[in-house]
């Protein structure tokens, strides 16, 4: 299957031929919610100049054993900021 392709007929011939056995219907339903979604910009890019901005995160990774004990797994991260020429 293509990425990028939303449409329903042209999927369905593809699916079929890995052996899909659901409808034009189905498809086309599921098909409606998910063309929404790509149209949503989760996160605006911009540039600056390099050292003019960063990201900070800051998050705990779960657990691990060491020496006979559980201890919390942290991590940081500092990236700055680049643009590219």
């Amino acid at each position: 299957m293509r990425a990028g392709v939303w449409n329903a007929s042209v999927l369905l011939r593809e699916l079929r031929e890995r052996n899909y056995s659901g409808g034009y219907t189905i498809l086309k339903d599921w098909l409606q919610p998910q063309r929404r979604a790509t149209r949503t910009v989760a996160v605006r890019r911009f540039e600056t100049s390099p050292g003019k901005q960063a990201q900070v995160d800051w998050g705990h990774l779960g657990a691990l054993e060491w020496e006979d004990q559980e201890r919390k797994l942290w991590a940081f991260t500092f990236t700055l900021g680049y643009r590219t020429p």
